[in-house]
């Protein structure tokens, strides 16, 4: 039997002074704005299709890639496998570690996937 542990990032929280949920701060630029690049952090959540024609073999890995102008350097991008295609995820062995660049990130597994895999991620700034 395959284990699989994922964990979940939920990008808000509890203001108590005005009673409201909040992005998470994220760290500061120069300016004292929550942003690392100076600006209000942004959050961008993306459902996402990993279609069983798009992997390709490459050095002992299938690697998905999908292309993103919104992930850019200093982004920060949680992916959640969705419950409806989690049975062909764990089959294939999703890795846990995607690899991102700008513009793009690559998600690795092990065993070719049989069938399209949804995910949701999500582009913090």
């Amino acid at each position: 039997m395959k284990r699989v542990i994922i964990t979940f990032l939920h990008p808000y929280t509890f203001d108590a002074k005005t009673g409201k949920s909040v992005i998470l701060k994220l760290g500061q630029g120069e300016d004292g704005k929550d942003g690392a690049d100076g600006k209000d952090a942004s959050v961008t959540n993306k459902p996402y299709s990993l279609s069983a024609a798009g992997w390709v073999y490459e050095a002992g890995y299938y690697k998905y890639t999908i292309t993103d102008p919104e992930i850019v350097d200093g982004a920060y991008v949680p992916v959640t496998l969705a419950n409806d295609t989690l049975a062909v995820a764990v089959d294939a062995d999703i890795q846990p570690s995607p690899e991102f660049g700008e513009g793009f990130m690559k998600i690795f597994a092990i065993n070719r996937p049989n069938g399209d895999i949804n995910v949701n991620y999500t582009v913090i700034t």
